[in-house]
């Protein structure tokens, strides 16, 4: 199966000939950031960026020196 034939399997007719919807499906960014409430969600989003890196950072290298990866 080659590249023409897999892109028309994957995708409808109109989504295949148009560019843009070719690159939401490939960058799906593109969809929702414009879409973004920035004042209600950004300071939310960093405050689980934080918790998820202060647990997960400790837990990597402690994986990495007790199992000598």
């Amino acid at each position: 199966m080659g590249v023409v034939e897999w892109c028309k399997s994957q995708f409808s007719d109109t989504q295949c000939c148009n560019p843009f919807s070719w690159l939401v499906q490939l960058f799906p960014i593109l969809d929702w950031l414009p879409k973004y409430k920035w004042k209600s969600d950004l300071s939310q989003d960093i405050v689980s960026g934080v918790t998820i890196a202060v647990v997960h950072i400790p837990q990597g290298n402690y994986y990495y020196f007790f199992f000598a990866i």
